[in-house]
């Protein structure tokens, strides 16, 4: 009985340890952020785009809607101030005050208007590149 449970417990070991090397080879996910609006009348193509890029592998995908516009009169039901807090942070983090929508930011560095499909596949072609210095233990 022991026998079988080590022989399990090293088969299982083997499986484990012969995964790692192709998860490791596969590229980490991408991050695409839309902040959004429903007051926001050049949002719904990037509404729309932004669930084109949600079916893709290898991209996270998420609409996060503000609540700037609120004070026109509309209250978007889904915008939450934290959504607000993060855009700001961004635009605060690239050293600009440019918030606007309908925005992309991906992987939390590049920052394009969330209408223009060229663009967005222009940063999510350079979040691919590895960046000098990225990484955790890099020297």
């Amino acid at each position: 009985m022991i026998q079988r449970l080590r022989v399990f417990l090293a088969l299982i070991a083997a499986t484990a340890v012969s995964g790692s090397p192709a998860a490791a080879s596969q590229e980490a996910p991408l991050v695409v952020e839309l902040f959004t609006s429903q007051g926001c009348s050049s949002c719904p193509p990037a509404d729309k785009l932004i669930g084109e890029l949600a079916d893709r592998p290898g991209i996270i995908a998420l609409s996060l809607a503000v609540d700037y516009w609120d004070y026109l009169g509309w209250k978007d039901t889904l915008a939450r101030p934290a959504h607000t807090a993060r855009q700001r942070a961004y635009a605060e983090a690239r050293g600009d005050r440019r918030m606007f929508t309908p925005q992309v930011v991906v992987n939390g560095r590049e920052s394009v208007p969330g209408q223009d499909r060229a663009a967005i596949e222009r940063a999510l072609q350079a979040a691919r590149i590895p960046h000098a210095g990225a990484g955790v233990g890099g020297r």
